[in-house]
């Protein structure tokens, strides 16, 4: 049986670890490298680095960056912000990454991921769905920033057609608040694929991680809930443990 994932977060500006609410508002709260030694220390089951200013300044994920985190990791590092091209890909991989967020560019280069699993496997590519307010009918791409009319159930749909190999799925009215999950859209979306799903946005408890997976999610992403409070990722696998989820030691 495969293992349930709880996956800790960081988010950054290019320079700056950064947190926000809604994907925006992006604040300094410390460095990037020293959040990502505290996840390694903790032992956690992978890492996701993602640049939230990258795609709307028309730039890549830095991978002097990549590298410096690749380095302090001996666990899966999933990276994204800005990735549009199979080049891009190829120097993030390179640089460290052993996966690839495509939020953006999967959505309006439909032939992107096609052609990226080819040539690097599927298990290499996850995919971002940036839902508005849970609803059935329209995505942000771009950070938030630019909507899209489909639903994103049938977009998980197509995105696993064209070779993604995991899906992340996030809320844009939920993150960084802490204040519950899109509970029902997980469960619609991980219905529709065979493929794992990360659900995100607006983690705050066990309790938050255990609906997510209960809704069929193999693996929850969190990244306030690991910074603001005092929940760790061990604490959380050990509270679903108890609850008869199977996650790693």
């Amino acid at each position: 049986m495969l293992k349930n994932r709880i996956i800790p977060t960081v988010l950054t500006d290019g320079a700056s670890q950064v947190k926000g609410t809604g994907f925006n508002n992006w604040r300094t709260v410390g460095h990037v490298l020293t959040a990502v030694r505290v996840h390694s220390a903790r032992d956690v089951d992978e890492l996701m680095l993602l640049d939230v200013t990258a795609t709307q300044q028309g730039r890549v994920i830095d991978r002097g960056l990549v590298a410096q985190v690749s380095e302090e990791l001996r666990i899966p590092l999933t990276v994204g912000g800005g990735v549009a091209s199979v080049e891009d890909f190829s120097a993030l991989l390179a640089a460290g990454a052993d996966k690839i967020v495509i939020g953006t560019a999967a959505v309006e280069n439909p032939t992107l991921i096609s052609t990226l699993a080819a040539e690097f496997g599927n298990q290499a590519i996850v995919c971002s769905i940036d839902t508005v307010n849970d609803s059935r009918d329209s995505i942000f791409v771009k950070s938030g920033t630019s909507l899209h009319v489909i639903d994103p159930v049938e977009l998980a749909s197509r995105l696993e057609r064209s070779g993604a190999g995991e899906l992340l799925v996030q809320s844009v009215s939920r993150d960084g608040k802490m204040q519950g999950m899109a509970i029902e859209l997980f469960s619609a979306i991980s219905q529709s694929v065979k493929i794992p799903v990360i659900g995100s946005s607006g983690a705050a408890s066990a309790q938050d991680f255990a609906e997510a997976l209960n809704a069929g999610c193999s693996a929850v992403a969190c990244g306030a809930a690991f910074q603001f409070t005092e929940t760790t990722p061990s604490q959380v696998k050990l509270q679903l443990k108890n609850l008869g989820f199977p996650v790693r030691n």
